[in-house]
């Protein structure tokens, strides 16, 4: 039982792990806090795919901690 809740603590953590390289880096000046949700889409290479693998995080945590529970 300890494994599995250790897994689904590490799971949980992933998609955050994924999100600071993502938002870390540059100068803030491409940053607009009035529409922070057009951020990530206006971002290229490594930190897009970076982004896209939090999100793909967030939905594949809810049925892989109902599978390991």
């Amino acid at each position: 039982m300890a494994i599995a809740c250790g897994r689904i603590l590490v799971a949980a953590f992933l998609p955050r792990l994924f999100a600071t390289p993502a938002e870390a880096g540059g100068d803030g000046r491409d940053r607009d806090d009035r529409a922070p949700r057009e951020f990530p889409d206006r971002q290229a290479g490594w930190r897009a795919r970076a982004h896209r693998a939090q999100l793909s995080g967030h939905e594949a945590f809810p049925p892989f901690a109902a599978a390991v529970r």
